[in-house]
């Protein structure tokens, strides 16, 4: 076991004190209006107004359902209910306690990944194959054209045909296509 955790001897772990501590320094200025037995309303000095309930143990902030901890609203409502122990509404895994009986046997390291004896029946799992989106704004293909637009017609310079540009062409070069005659230099000829 720890020696840290043998040393420790407050209620919960010593990190979710300082959290609680810190929780308590933020509500210094909060008002608590009590709605029912459980039920209390607390208002920030913003006016922010928040719900919590002891019986459902939630509050509208959500900080308490998700970390476990108390929140400065339920800390406020406890403090006004002159109320000093918060350790009893957090998780039990933040009491030092649970921490003492997860660390109580020793947790030997794992061996350098050559010497793990791994199972032949183990699948390989590979990542899905993705086609690679193309880098830059997509192109508007579903575009509406405005009042008086009209198409225009692509007309390659290289080949005549319509709908594609010399850039897109297949037919590359001297009398591939029906349209006009581009002359092509290669290195060395000077026509």
């Amino acid at each position: 076991m720890s020696i840290f955790l043998a040393e420790t001897k407050t209620t919960l772990a010593p990190w979710a004190e300082t959290i609680i501590q810190a929780n308590k320094n933020a509500c210094n200025n909060w008002m608590v209006y009590p709605i029912s037995n459980s039920i209390f309303e607390v208002k920030s000095s913003t006016h922010k107004s928040v719900i919590v309930d002891f019986q459902q143990r939630t509050c509208t902030c959500r900080r308490w359902q998700i970390d476990g901890l108390s929140c400065g609203r339920v800390i406020k409502v406890l403090t006004m209910s002159r109320y000093e122990d918060c350790s009893e509404f957090a998780l039990k895994a933040y009491f030092t306690e649970t921490l003492r009986k997860t660390y109580e046997e020793s947790v030997n390291p794992l061996p350098s990944p050559s010497e793990w004896e791994i199972p032949d029946d183990l699948m390989t799992v590979k990542p899905p194959i993705m086609e690679r989106r193309q880098p830059g704004r997509p192109r508007n293909t579903g575009r509406i054209p405005s009042q008086g637009e009209r198409l225009i017609r692509q007309e390659c310079s290289t080949c005549g045909q319509f709908g594609h540009t010399r850039n897109d062409c297949t037919g590359r070069g001297p009398g591939s296509g029906s349209g006009g005659e581009e002359k092509i230099y290669t290195k060395g000829h000077n026509d």
